[in-house]
């Protein structure tokens, strides 16, 4: 083709949207995307691409509808007041062109089975426009007012068609009729049905019509009809084969004489058959998911899947199957230009992880591989090799030397977050990771050499927007000088060039300050490290910047150019020439033209999409011959570039004199490991494995040789002399044992810290909306408890609304008015309520402060009183049901919740804090009983033992203790084993062996235990318990016998006894005064007890009279909810029953209306075959007259000459836009171009063939042939 037309621009794509498929008669299927329409020949299964992207088509497509019958289509524009394009399929010949002045947007169109085109108009009147598509007239125009979205019109199949409107926003069908009369075309609302709420799901597709009544489908696939004067859905036919819980969408096409019910996974064609439904076929465990099946005139059924693949539908018997029609679609995740052979191919990445080389121009599949995770491609800049990344961390090494048999060279794992870019240039590589992070690579294919090389630089991930490595001394780096946040645009305003100096084995780092603040960065093909050009974008700005980098030392802003975007510049690249793209906008910027000297000044549009277009990648082809666009839904574009010497434009300089960045800071960097190769592969893993068990098995035999040396030698001599008792040895070992005990003790300290926050967290989590939390008082030694009420922090907007909210009983409004506002409070509490009075001191601050300082914020009314005998009193108990309003019920809402439950609350919390404190001090008094119990215990021991006595063992006394729930700390305090530590160790400390070392060096006494091990000893040490003894017997008393004793020895003796008997006497009284003090003691601590038991027991009845108020309260609320609620009920429903009741004489009225129209309708059709029937016997009459008459001789031939004409296919009649074509170009030549299926042509070429002179009989003048030919085509049309 030596020029091709303006649509032809795009040579193949890989996706097209599902949703708008649709049949063009019997000759092709056609899907819309990007302004693109994509058709698929029936006979030959060869795509077309039609382009809508210049004023001679179309600016932009829309909508998209094909008729049922006949070869042509529709599309609506995407800009505002948009032309409606007819065009005949396949020659795309335009057939007419539909504007309206007053529509902003079109919202759906289709076409009805004759000559109508059905639109909907979008925002604001959402309005239907229907055109007669053989005349081009509008015929109606009517405003909605109803909001639709795509895909919500369906018409019957009938002459007038009746239209179907579906608006998921008000979950409503609305059906509209047409009728004509003498005066003009009307279109009338006749129906509207109101969908339950539960059907959310099946929003798309889920109408259609057959046999004029129409159907619709829920979310279970259960479809139902919608006849005339039926208000509401009548179920006909529900799912039987699929057993589905839950909702899932469904849609529902017309088929033959049946409907086809699908879902993503299933289909079913349903007939109605003696007034049943019955299943034709079943089409389930499909491979693909069905989005959408249409169905043509010849019966024919197709369905395409989520990225616009066709496939055929084929019954046989009561199953059905899928057969690939067209199935080269697919979503594709990355591309690029594989060089290196005798054309450049294309090499894509799809989003089902597959590998494909392409040829560009006739869209060839040359080979393809499976690669799990693909995330992203790059290929040589020289050499048919690549690399592909995946989400998993993975870089696979490919060869394409053998095109049709790639292989896979060599598989690396990079790293875990997965690889987003890689960058491959002679022998060096750069891969970029989902982290942000940069590595590079010595890439060498030919040896198939893979090496991880150290970074050249340590640079914050946060901060790097672009990095370039030129070679593997030189590298580009691109940050910012803040950190940016995740929701800004990253931007770069920071440029470091750095170099690696081998001779003095350092990195010398090179800072500049760029002019601007730069939101992407392109570096052009770099030939040398000498010459390095980079094209930035400014942030929000229509221009771009050359910056050139001369001997990696000048770094210099050549130009700075004004593009002719109309939005923001996004995205820039470039190979030959520089390629920018904003939202809507394409645009080529040369960098030589005959046109300018300079370069990039000369620029041409080459797309304007007239809508948003989100592009991902771009790149140019075959020296600016193709262009590629993958675009952001996942679509490949390939297009033939138009002619680059066409509406040329030109860009603005900016700058005028080139710039040279200062230096701003140099720093070098001693590195003695750049470019340190490490090789990572599956062999040293091994190796080091075997290293690990090779360690193993030494350890292994110098043990067994320290014990068999032991054995022989024993312990004084031999091995374990030179090392047990080796004390320096041993002083070293100590030493290095204190530092794991220091480092295990930091390890645990840190572990402790981590749970010491996650405490706090916790805390701080439940405290912080939290006024009071709930705990308990338990009885003293009992079951019984009581706890308080918990509370939550009272927001001040709460008490803002009720302050607004209580003036609803028609209180006085104190703000305006200056007299009240000294009222004193008794005035006060006498006008609004009895039970509500402002405190003293407030009164007398409002009576001190002048008037023109009380407009302040009003105070919350107090209880005066007990809030429980005000919230049981039987006045408020009183509620009246008579008149219950919104407002009043919003009232006594907020006046419970901020007047009565939270001060009640409050009021019960005090007692419950009394009683806290109570119990705390008579614990302590219960604690010092005991004290003084343990006392007398331990004194009467004493005694009975002085005595002589046997002496008892006390029992154990019982002491009170606080339980967790009644301390708050408790309560807050979670155990160490709900909270999960930071493991800062290693993993080897998990091994029982290294971690029992660990805590036994850990213990305190470790090594004493370990010297008494060594020295085969044990120490014990023996206590003694000092024993009181009895006063010391005189000194005589064991020398002499009785009678030895003298005088003095009696009178000591005299004196001694006397001293015991005393000293007995004396224990026994005290030993009688400490039984009763144990007696007094043990009362005075069951007197404690008791009497907080007996108050624990009164506060817990309390507790259950304050509950059951609360609840009696809440109660009587409900009720008067409820009481609110059915009036409210009721309303409604008279509401309801009025407007159906209004309706349904609405529907009387146009019903009454539409049978004196059908009745007159009746008698005008009547009078038309009247008058058909007296044209059709005046032709015979002028027949037998001309001819019978005229040539009796002919007379029998020319009879049935009369009664023949050509024989025809009853289906391309029944369509009565045919038959008016039809009968228009019997009588005459027609002076539309409409198009008409080949069936009717070859009825007109068999009609003209009966015409011939040659059929005539024999010996008859022409003329009077003439005449008969006149007369039998009249015939015909009648």
């Amino acid at each position: 083709m030596t020029s091709s037309e303006a649509w032809e621009s795009c040579l193949w794509a890989t996706y097209a949207s599902p949703y708008s498929l649709i049949s063009i008669g019997m000759e092709a299927l056609a899907a819309l995307h990007d302004h693109t329409i994509h058709f698929t020949d029936l006979k030959t299964r060869n795509k077309l691409y039609y382009t809508i992207d210049n004023p001679g088509v179309g600016l932009g497509a829309r909508n998209l509808a094909g008729h049922f019958s006949l070869p042509m289509f529709a599309y609506s524009e995407t800009v505002i007041r948009p032309t409606i394009h007819i065009v005949r399929y396949p020659d795309m010949h335009k057939l007419l062109q539909l504007r309206c002045n007053n529509v902003v947007s079109y919202v759906d169109m289709l076409f009805s089975n004759y000559d109508m085109l059905i639109t909907l108009s979008g925002f604001p009147d959402y309005s239907f426009r229907i055109w007669n598509c053989r005349t081009g007239n509008l015929l109606v125009e009517v405003a909605t007012g109803i909001k639709c979205s795509v895909h919500s019109l369906h018409c019957s199949s009938r002459t007038w068609p009746m239209i179907m409107q579906f608006s998921k926003f008000e979950k409503a069908i609305v059906f509209w009729e047409m009728h004509y009369t003498a005066e003009a075309m009307v279109l009338h609302e006749i129906s509207r049905v109101q969908l339950p709420k539960s059907h959310l799901l099946s929003t798309q597709f889920a109408m259609c019509s057959q046999n004029d009544v129409m159907y619709v489908v829920n979310d279970f696939g259960v479809v139902f009809s919608i006849e005339v004067a039926q208000f509401f859905l009548s179920r006909q036919w529900g799912t039987t084969f699929s057993h589905h819980d839950q909702p899932q969408p469904h849609c529902l096409f017309a088929h033959k004489q049946g409907l086809i019910v699908s879902n993503a996974n299933s289909a079913t064609l349903i007939t109605h058959k003696r007034n049943n439904w019955a299943v034709e076929w079943v089409l389930k465990d499909i491979r693909v998911p069905i989005v959408k099946i249409v169905s043509n005139f010849a019966g024919e059924a197709y369905a395409t899947d989520d990225v616009g693949s066709l496939y055929q539908l084929q019954a046989s018997e009561y199953y059905s199957t899928l057969v690939d029609f067209s199935v080269s679609n697919y979503t594709v995740e990355d591309f690029t230009i594989l060089r290196g052979l005798k054309e450049e191919n294309l090499l894509i990445l799809t989003r089902g992880n597959m590998l494909c080389a392409f040829e560009i121009s006739r869209n060839t599949k040359y080979s393809s591989l499976q690669i799990p995770n693909g995330s992203c491609v790059a290929t040589h800049n020289s050499s048919p090799f690549a690399a592909a990344g995946t989400t998993d961390g993975k870089v696979y090494f490919l060869s394409f030397e053998k095109i049709r048999a790639p292989t896979i060279l060599h598989i690396m794992e990079i790293d875990k977050y997965g690889i987003s870019e890689i960058y491959l240039a002679n022998q060096t590589g750069l891969i970029k990771t989902m982290k942000n992070e940069y590595k590079e690579m010595v890439v060498d294919f030919k040896s198939e050499r893979f090496l991880i090389v150290v970074p050249l630089l340590s640079r914050s991930h946060k901060r790097m927007l672009h990095f370039f490595l030129i070679d593997q001394d030189h590298a580009l780096s691109f940050l910012s000088q803040d950190e940016i946040k995740d929701t800004d645009i990253p931007y770069a305003d920071e440029l470091w060039v750095s170099a690696w100096l081998a001779d003095k084995r350092v990195v010398n780092r090179r800072m500049y300050n760029l002019q601007k603040k730069y939101r992407n960065i392109t570096l052009l093909d770099v030939s040398n490290k000498d010459h390095v050009e980079l094209i930035a974008l400014p942030v929000d700005s229509f221009s771009l910047d050359i910056y050139f980098i001369q001997h990696m030392d000048k770094v210099i802003l050549m130009r700075s150019l004004n593009t002719l975007h109309m939005a923001y510049v996004s995205g820039v690249a470039g190979s030959n020439h520089i390629i920018t793209y904003d939202v809507s906008t394409l645009m080529i910027h040369f960098r030589h033209h005959k046109r300018s000297s300079k370069p990039y000044v000369v620029c041409r549009k080459l797309y304007s999409s007239y809508s948003q277009r989100l592009i991902r990648h771009i790149k140019e082809i075959y020296n600016s011959k193709y262009l590629a666009v993958l675009l952001e839904s996942g679509c490949l574009k390939i297009s033939r570039l138009p002619p680059l010497a066409d509406n040329l434009r030109e860009n603005t300089e900016i700058l005028e004199v080139p710039v040279e960045l200062e230096l701003e800071h140099e720093v070098e960097t001693p590195s003695t490991a750049s470019f340190t190769k490490q090789l990572i592969s599956k062999e040293n893993y091994d190796r080091r494995a075997n290293i690990d068990k090779r360690l193993a098995q030494l350890e292994e035999e110098v043990r067994a040789l320290i014990d068999y040396d032991i054995a022989v030698t024993g312990k004084t001599q031999g091995i374990y002399r030179k090392f047990c008792l080796n004390y320096a040895w041993l002083n070293q070992l100590n030493a290095e044992a204190r530092k794991v005990c220091e480092i295990e003790h930091n390890s645990l300290m840190e572990s402790i810290l981590d749970k010491s926050r996650i405490r706090d967290w916790i805390m701080n989590l439940i405290a912080q909306n939290s006024l009071k939390i709930s705990t308990k008082v338990r009885a003293i030694f009992a079951n019984n408890a009581f706890e308080n009420y918990s509370l939550s922090k009272v927001q001040k907007d709460m008490m803002d609304f009720f302050d607004l909210y209580r003036f609803q009983d028609f209180e006085p409004l104190e703000e305006d008015q200056e007299t009240e506002e000294i009222v004193p409070q008794k005035e006060i509490v006498g006008t609004t309520s009895v039970v509500f009075a402002i405190p003293a001191d407030e009164a007398e601050a409002e009576v001190e402060v002048p008037a023109a300082l009380v407009k302040k914020k009003r105070k919350l009314y107090k209880i005066v009183g007990n809030v429980f005998e005000h919230l049981m009193s039987e006045d408020f108990q009183m509620q009246d049901i008579t008149w219950v309003t919104a407002n009043q019920m919003c009232n006594h809402d907020i006046k419970f919740k901020v007047l009565l439950d939270v001060p009640l609350r409050e009021e019960y919390n005090k007692l419950f804090e009394q009683e806290k404190l109570y119990k705390e001090e008579i614990m302590k008094s219960i604690i010092k009983t005991n004290a003084s119990l343990t006392h007398i215990y331990t004194d009467m021991n004493i005694m009975l033992s002085l005595l002589g006595m046997k002496t008892f063992t006390p029992q154990q006394l019982s002491v009170p203790v606080l339980m967790n729930d009644e301390v708050l700390e408790r309560i807050m305090t979670v155990d160490d084993s709900e909270i999960k530590a930071i493991n800062r160790r290693a993993k080897k400390a998990v091994v029982s062996d290294q971690k029992r070392g660990r805590m036994l060096l850990w213990s305190i006494d470790f090594w004493m235990r370990a010297l008494n091990t060594m020295m085969d000893g044990v120490l014990e040490k023996l206590w003694e318990e000092e024993i009181k003894k009895t006063p010391p017997e005189p000194e005589f008393m064991s020398k002499r016998q009785p009678h030895e004793y003298t005088l003095e020895d009696q009178k000591l003796l005299r004196i001694y006894e006397e001293t015991l008997r005393i000293l007995t006497e004396d224990r026994n009284k005290y030993l009688r005064i400490l039984n009763v003090n144990e007696r007094k003691t043990n009362e005075l601590k069951i007197n404690y007890i008791h009497k907080f038991n007996e108050r624990c027991a009164q506060m817990a009845i309390l507790k259950l009279k304050y509950d059951f108020a609360l609840k009696h309260f809440r109660v009587r609320l409900l009720g008067l909810k409820v009481s609110f609620y059915q009036r409210v009920t009721l309303r409604n429903s008279i509401a309801d029953l009025r407007v159906e009741t209004e309706k349904a004489n609405e529907y009387t009225n146009r019903y009454v209306k539409l049978i004196e129209f059908s009745e007159k309708s009746i008698a005008d059709i009547k009078q038309d075959m009247e008058t058909l029937n007296a044209r059709d016997k005046t032709i015979e009459r002028q027949f037998k007259g001309n001819f019978l008459a005229n040539a009796p001789t002919f007379s029998h031939e020319l009879s049935k000459l009369f009664r023949r004409r050509p024989k025809m296919q009853q289906r391309s009649f029944q369509a009565a836009l045919v038959c008016h074509e039809v009968a228009a170009r019997l009588v005459h030549k027609s002076r539309f171009t409409f198009p008409l299926p080949v069936e009717v042509q070859e009825y007109f070429t068999s009609l003209h063939h009966l015409d011939d002179i040659q059929n005539a009989p024999h010996q008859l003048e022409p003329k009077y042939w003439d005449q008969f030919v006149r007369l039998r085509r009249q015939k015909n049309r009648e």
